[in-house]
């Protein structure tokens, strides 16, 4: 799977960056809303930062919908989903 460097939600440009400064926080990846920018630890092996990627854009995908009230195993299960979906989709 490809990850982007940048993609588009309801017209809004959100931008991939690599940072290995995100471990500083005890993180794989981080989704920032505020400037539409997800984090990722570059130091990832590829399977770590496909399911890192898909975490993180389950997190850009409820912010561009206004959702707040979620769950942090929500987020994870259904971006856990979309990665075997990319990773098996033929």
């Amino acid at each position: 799977m490809k990850i982007p460097k940048t993609f588009e939600l309801a017209g809004r440009k959100w931008k991939v960056k690599l940072d290995s400064r995100i471990k500083e926080f005890g993180l794989n990846g981080r989704c920032y809303r505020d400037t539409a920018t997800i984090l990722l630890d570059p130091k990832l092996d590829e399977d770590a930062m496909n399911l890192t990627f898909c975490h993180e854009l389950i997190h850009a995908i409820m912010y561009t919908r206004g959702l707040m009230d979620y769950n942090e195993q929500d987020v994870d299960g259904t971006g856990r989903l979309l990665h075997q979906f990319m990773k098996t989709a033929k």
